[in-house]
């Protein structure tokens, strides 16, 4: 008896020994999960790396269409005047993301010009805790106004490290300019009042080989003898886009005229969430690692040299996701001019490897 409990003792030691050893392991796992995630927090920008705001709770540098073509939050870069100096017309127009912090709600169809910063939520959100989205009139969000002639430039999200991610998901809501113009019409937009009429966001999902997946978004509908908007953050499911190197915006209306949509182009959206794509795995990145790849630009010379030890195809885009050019490139130091190229933000990618580059 006395072994018989001694060898029980010692079977239940162990047990113990590989449960915490296999709680320590799933735990492990559940961690680097959690790290693999990203969400939008616009508390801590990278470029600028602070937001300034006006009076009126707008981003100070909207209008900036020199130094801001892009904006940067951790990983993400977020388009904004992308067709670069003198496209803000003086400080007159302005298209893509800005950041705000009004918390106006009201409706001013008198002079929406000047109160264009609202947003129907009354705020961003501060946190959300088991599905209840809870909101602070303080907390920075993203207005996105998007120009249908720049198309898919205009409001354009990629991301500054090169990589591809699987986009989980983004809280949206309905900017206060629309949503009341869908109610009353204006001078341009029509009152939503019939059967069908409809107002909405497309996200488009561009993966590394430039194929697209979308998913939409009703901001507006009228269906069953009412108009139904939302004035809450709603969640956006984005997870049918796969995988991508780029993430764009569009947007779509029942009404339209001869220049395109009459419905304000605006709407509200905060809390992006993606998951890091395949080429994060962990897997090591020979060419990059062994290879040795170095890029840098040189203001002298308006070129962009790199060494490589091996043979490669390098392809070089523009901040809002344009592939600008490809080149081949030999063995040793290599030269790509560009003095042609208009100052801005680019991407080298060479192989495996991305690098950022800033040409002013």
């Amino acid at each position: 008896m006395k072994n018989n409990y001694h060898f029980s003792s010692k079977e239940n030691f162990v047990k113990k020994i590989l449960f915490s050893l296999l709680f320590m392991l799933l735990c492990s796992q559940g961690i680097k999960a959690a790290t693999e995630q990203t969400i939008l927090d616009l508390s801590s920008p990278a470029n600028p790396v602070q937001f300034e705001f006006n009076a009126n709770g707008s981003w100070k540098e909207t209008y900036n269409d020199v130094d801001y073509t892009y904006w940067e939050a951790q990983t993400f870069m977020f388009s904004h005047l992308v067709e670069g100096p003198g496209s803000s017309w003086g400080g007159a127009v302005w298209n893509g993301f800005t950041v705000s912090r009004n918390a106006d709600d009201a409706n001013h169809s008198d002079n929406w010009t000047d109160n264009q910063w609202g947003c129907m939520a009354k705020g961003g959100i501060s946190v959300v805790d088991n599905g209840v989205v809870k909101i602070s009139s303080s907390r920075p969000y993203i207005i996105g106004y998007w120009n249908s002639w720049s198309k898919e430039q205009s409001l354009g999200i990629m991301f500054n490290d090169g990589k591809s991610y699987n986009p989980v998901g983004v809280y949206i809501a309905n900017h206060p300019w629309p949503y009341y113009d869908n109610i009353n019409g204006s001078a341009f937009a029509s009152a939503m009042t019939k059967e069908g009429d409809y107002f909405k966001l497309i996200a488009h999902g561009v993966a590394a080989d430039a194929t697209e997946k979308t998913s939409d978004f009703l901001l507006a509908q009228y269906k069953e003898g009412s108009l139904k908007q939302s004035t809450n953050w709603e969640w956006f499911d984005l997870s049918q886009l796969g995988e991508v190197v780029k993430i764009y915006f569009t947007m779509e209306s029942s009404d339209n005229g001869g220049y395109g949509m009459n419905t304000s182009a605006f709407f509200c959206l905060d809390r992006l969430t993606v998951n890091a794509g395949s080429d994060q795995s962990g897997v090591k990145n020979n060419y990059a690692e062994e290879n040795h790849v170095s890029v840098y630009y040189s203001h002298d010379e308006e070129s962009v040299n790199i060494t490589a030890t091996i043979n490669a195809e390098v392809s070089v885009y523009r901040a809002d996701g344009a592939k600008m050019l490809t080149s081949h490139i030999e063995c040793g130091s290599n030269s790509i001019p560009f003095g042609n190229m208009p100052d801005g933000l680019y991407l080298i990618k060479c192989g495996n490897s991305v690098f950022k580059i800033i040409k002013r």
